[in-house]
């Protein structure tokens, strides 16, 4: 500006607008001397530091220059350019700029320069003006039109607010080729993100990260929106100009950086589609708007020229192929925008390729390591079985029928307690529990009858019989489990024998959790009772009988359709099934855990301390209620209450 320091103050956005046919924002300057108003065009120049666009970018982002208080909204200064002005005097206002530029030139000059008195506010003005005198074709009308100062009565005749008067003298002031042509702003355009862009959206984010606004003017779809972002893309292309002047760490690109960052920018227009580096692409952008403005500066120049008549001819000519040129450089952008397109495409099927092997990889190294576990678990089958038949052949004269060491079951009855009520629940568990205990003695006593008559066949090449062996019937029938299969029966009878090595205990082992893993197992099926599943060695349970006794309650209590829930539970599935086994097996968990207590006559409310879910603490709880159930076969007064 041409005007005196201290009339900054009085800048209001209020008077602002952009004139989109000349491409110059018109912020109309108030001269208090005189009380007048004149036109004030402002334009983008290739040093940053004299970029209309760049400063006001930079005080926005930096100093949250759009943004007021309730207290300034209070006090009228909301659309006050510089609000912090209107709290000092005007003359105070020049000296506060006499004082910043005395300060900045004493460090770059020296404080005992001899001229550094004459700097001060003041010294824009005149500067302003000496610069305007000595460039050549500028006329007074033109020079007065930025200045405001008077040329006789012929100011009163003149319109001072129109902003072409005042365009050729902000264009000598800017060092411009042509006086009388509008400016080259930078355009979305040449970042490809203009409506429909592949940047449109990275752009609008980067907006809102970098400027903090609070007045109407300035969002989106309103009046001033566009100045905000000539101002944004005007600090991108000087990032890289402003990087080399004052360092890397300056705070202008410094903050530019970090909002960008933040807004997590990418280039999806770039050849190699996309840039998702921050740095990389605030770069590329700088790049191509410098080069986008260069090229229609050209064009700009040329059509100038077209005034001098003595080579119109030869204007006409160059402006033709800078036309043709900037037609050719579309069709290549567009090409170059198909080519990385289809390297994209490429580079994704490279990489699904990719993912593929690493897949087809993993699947045959869990393949090779599911083999050795089988062989693994073969050979301690193959182990075992040997152990069982050396043990037995060491003490023939031990093995025995164990349907005849099998304790007697008693006979069924119907329960009769007189005058009490018990639910017909409680009986029919009573009945499935006594019918288990038989099916388990007679499954272990065939399969150690199989085991008998295999050894029987056998040559009696050894006929050892230590004093201290037990007897494996004895010792296998008490613990015997209709769910275990033949070769589980004859690993449990091994474990037995072997007093050094007792299989770990069934403690903390949750019904739930066990549950799970025979689902995982794939041994739970659909539509089939619980208490048919055949537990396998893998459970590692020193007593499987009771999880056994917990999943015929189970059966007993549950609904059906939890079942064949908990039967799609997989480990390794992800999607939403896992989540309905999981809470399947927790509703069957309770229905077992409620009815036990209804067994018991009592809630959880009636004990101190509530009773674990352990299937250790099920079944002891199940066996006492057993117990209970042949006692009243005798006598029914005996259920404790």
């Amino acid at each position: 500006a041409c005007g005196r320091g201290g009339e900054v103050k009085f800048q209001n956005y209020n008077d602002w607008r952009f004139d989109y046919l000349l491409q110059v924002v018109d912020a109309p300057w108030q001269e208090t001397k005189v009380l007048d108003c004149y036109a004030r065009a402002c334009l983008p120049d290739d040093d940053w530091l004299f970029d209309f666009y760049v400063m006001k970018g930079a005080f926005y982002m930096c100093e949250l220059g759009l943004f007021r208080t309730e207290e300034q909204v209070k006090k009228g200064v909301e659309h006050a350019v510089y609000p912090s002005l209107h709290s000092i005097s005007d003359n105070s206002v020049a000296k506060k700029i006499s004082n910043i530029l005395t300060q900045e030139v004493g460090k770059k000059l020296g404080k005992d320069w001899e001229d550094l008195e004459r700097i001060t506010s003041r010294g824009l003005r005149s500067g302003s003006i000496s610069q305007l005198s000595m460039y050549p074709g500028i006329s007074v009308f033109e020079a007065t039109a930025l200045t405001g100062h008077s040329i006789g009565n012929l100011r009163s005749y003149l319109d001072q607010r129109n902003i072409v008067k005042a365009l050729p003298a902000a264009n000598a002031l800017h060092e411009n080729k042509s006086l009388y042509t509008e400016p080259v702003l930078p355009t979305l355009k040449s970042i490809n993100a203009g409506p429909g862009g592949a940047n449109e959206e990275a752009f609008k984010k980067l907006v809102q990260h970098m400027f903090t606004v609070s007045i109407e003017d300035f969002q989106p779809g309103h009046k001033h929106y566009i100045i905000l972002v000539t101002c944004a893309l005007s600090l991108i292309r000087h990032y890289q100009d402003i990087i080399s002047e004052c360092g890397p760490g300056n705070f202008i690109t410094s903050q530019l950086f970090m909002h960008a960052k933040n807004a997590r920018i990418t280039d999806g227009g770039s050849p190699y589609n996309p840039y998702t580096n921050t740095a990389i692409v605030i770069e590329r952008w700088s790049s191509l708007i410098k080069e986008d403005i260069r090229c229609r500066q050209k064009v700009k120049d040329a059509e100038a020229l077209k005034s001098d008549h003595t080579n119109s001819t030869l204007v006409g000519l160059l402006t033709s192929i800078a036309t043709d040129v900037e037609d050719q450089k579309d069709q290549s952008a567009v090409l170059v925008r198909d080519l990385a397109t289809a390297k994209s495409s490429q580079m994704q099927m490279i990489e699904q390729l990719e993912a593929s092997r690493v897949s087809l990889a993993t699947l045959e190294a869990e393949n090779a390591s599911l083999k050795q576990q089988l062989k693994a678990e073969k050979d301690k089958y193959h182990a075992l079985s040997r152990f069982v038949k050396e043990n037995m052949l060491k003490s023939p004269d031990k093995t025995t029928s164990s349907e005849q060491q099998a304790p007697p079951v008693g006979q069924k009855r119907r329960l009769d307690f007189g005058g009490d009520e018990v639910s017909n629940d409680v009986e029919m568990l009573g009945n499935a529990l006594e019918e288990t205990t038989v099916s388990n003695s007679r499954g272990l006593s065939s399969a150690l009858d199989e085991t008998t008559q295999e050894v029987a066949t056998m040559p009696q090449a050894v006929n050892v019989n230590p004093p201290s062996s037990s007897s494996v019937a004895h010792h296998t029938t008490g613990r015997a489990n209709s769910n275990l299969t033949e070769s589980s029966s004859h690993t449990n009878a091994s474990l037995e024998l072997n007093q050094n090595n007792e299989p770990p205990g069934d403690k903390g082992k949750r019904f739930l959790s066990m549950l799970l893993e025979l689902a995982n197992m794939g041994l739970v099926k659909p539509g089939t009772k619980l208490q048919g599943i055949a537990l396998p060695m893998s459970l590692l349970l020193s007593n499987p009988s009771h999880l056994t006794y917990c999943l015929e309650v189970a059966d007993f209590t549950c609904d059906p359709n939890d079942v064949d829930i908990v039967a799609t539970y997989s480990k390794n599935d992800e999607s939403a099934e896992i989540t309905q086994a999981m809470n399947a097996g927790v509703r069957i968990e309770d229905a077992v855990y409620e009815k036990l207590f209804e067994f018991e006559r009592r809630t959880a409310s009636d004990v101190r301390q509530t009773p674990g879910r352990s299937i250790g603490g099920f079944a002891k709880r199940i066996k006492k209620y057993k117990n209970e159930i042949k006692e009243a076969n005798n006598d029914p007064r005996n259920i404790s209450k």
